[in-house]
């Protein structure tokens, strides 16, 4: 089955090749709240926690929530987004105290 170049600029529309010259895989994830690492769907210091944790190897996070940890975009989850995340808990006006026993 031939693949077909719809408009490149140098080819014709319609022009056929024998195999693609881009592949392309999309993965719709589901909807979700950065900083929600562990999914509850609240942004809580656990999640900073289990970030933190994370950082320093005591644990594996999944594709997902590498997604949901990496807080400032950088495509890599570290410290920094482990310190945004317990900012943006304070900012919400709960207390780590409060938070720990929840």
């Amino acid at each position: 089955m031939p693949y077909v170049l719809y408009h490149d600029g140098a080819y014709g529309a319609g022009t056929a090749f024998p195999e693609p010259a881009v592949t392309l895989s999309l993965q719709i994830l589901p909807q979700f709240a950065a900083g929600d690492v562990d999914g509850d769907g609240r942004v809580t210091v656990s999640d900073a926690d289990l970030v933190y944790a994370c950082h320093n190897a005591l644990c594996t996070l999944t594709p997902e929530q590498l997604l949901r940890a990496d807080m400032n975009g950088d495509g890599r989850v570290n410290a920094l987004d482990a310190a945004l995340l317990y900012a943006l808990v304070r900012q919400q006006g709960q207390s780590d105290a409060a938070l720990r026993n929840s």
